[in-house]
């Protein structure tokens, strides 16, 4: 087989899986960075071979990409103001970059329809998975279970009084086109005194308020930070749910990983944290998950894996899809929180003797050799 890689070539991600490539001195293997693709000065015929196997890699921690990305976004819409991009860490142009991404990856989809190429995932379902309210859509529509989800909330009125209708204390708030936890908001009121907990780090400008990502979860209490903070992220496309309180282990609550290669739960990790936000790179750690299994009975274990996939099910064109599942405090709710296209970056994990980029290739081998 040949496998092409589409992704950044600096990246770890990249690296690891050309490593895989390398280490089983079988098949041959290409790289096309994507600033080559959005440059336009790459032949993808002089990197496809016969039984072309096609990884569409993350186009994330790329500042040029990103920029490119996002630059060919606002040109499709409207004129945009785009010094803030020099900005580092400025939550800014999630919607352009996402309009960028539905142009750029339909484009590469038309580049290589002359080939007889096969895609490890879709770009259908990629551009879905990085809508997640489409994504809720679609697993809701496929009874998978999911949180309860607000719509039409456009402001911090709106939200209290969605949320008091519903009988709801505490919701999550997620920017539809982010990652990595930019822009989630998770708030909670009773009634009176309210709290907001983040990684975002909120800065008063004169004319405006500015919004950082930070590896520092805060928690904001002051009702007018608050309102800030919501409103500014409720300017755009937001997924909006209730609050399932996670499970707790040894002090720390956590949710799962999952990654579900060729429809089955492979490789897992518990993602434990002091915060409800348990995203690894915040400083979060993997737990124990022998113990947390233990702890939760294997039953319970089980049926996680098994809404992991019936997840991927949804998505039947990707090959592999990163689940994220949680079992709630009582440990009576099993609920799928988000699944991602590229949601496979879990170093030093091993199932069934393979690590993830291993298990890959071989599911890839076995279903397009046949």
């Amino acid at each position: 087989m040949h496998f092409l890689l589409i992704g950044n070539p600096e990246n770890r991600r990249v690296a690891a899986f050309v490593a895989e490539i390398e280490a089983l001195k079988v098949h041959s293997y290409a790289v096309i960075a994507y600033q080559d693709l959005l440059d336009n000065t790459v032949d993808l015929a002089a990197h496809i071979r016969p039984n072309t196997i096609v990884k569409i890699d993350s186009p994330g921690e790329n500042s040029a990409v990103r920029k490119g990305l996002i630059e060919y976004g606002a040109t499709l819409s409207h004129p945009t103001n785009l010094t803030l991009l020099s900005d580092f860490g400025r939550i800014t142009y999630q919607e352009e970059w996402y309009r960028g991404f539905c142009s750029f990856l339909p484009d590469l989809k038309a580049r290589l329809l002359p080939f007889d190429v096969r895609l490890m995932n879709g770009v259908d379902s990629i551009l879905t998975l990085f809508d997640k309210v489409a994504t809720k859509a679609i697993l809701t529509k496929n009874n998978v279970p999911t949180p309860l989800g607000l719509d039409n909330v456009r402001d911090y009125e709106t939200l209290r009084t969605q949320m008091q209708a519903r009988r709801m204390s505490s919701v999550f708030i997620k920017p539809a086109h982010g990652s990595s936890a930019s822009g989630v908001v998770a708030f909670r009121t009773d009634g009176k005194r309210v709290q907001a907990i983040s990684s975002v780090e909120l800065v008063k400008e004169a004319q405006a308020i500015a919004l950082y990502n930070s590896l520092k979860v805060r928690r904001y209490t002051d009702e007018a930070t608050v309102i800030e903070l919501i409103n500014s992220i409720l300017k755009g496309k937001t997924s909006i749910e209730q609050w399932i309180p996670k499970a707790a282990f040894n002090g720390l609550c956590y949710d799962f990983r999952v990654v579900v290669i060729a429809g089955k739960a492979r490789h897992i990790v518990a993602r434990t944290s002091k915060s409800p936000i348990t995203n690894l790179h915040l400083g979060n750690s993997r737990g124990d998950l022998s113990a947390i299994v233990a702890h939760i009975g294997i039953a319970k274990f089980e049926a996680i894996k098994n809404v992991a996939e019936q997840t991927a099910a949804c998505f039947p064109d990707c090959l592999y899809l990163g689940v994220d599942v949680l079992i709630s405090a009582n440990l009576k709710q099993i609920m799928v929180l988000e699944a991602n296209a590229f949601g496979d970056l879990l170093p030093n994990l091993a199932d069934a003797g393979e690590n993830i980029y291993q298990a890959q290739i071989s599911a890839s081998v076995q279903k397009w050799s046949q």
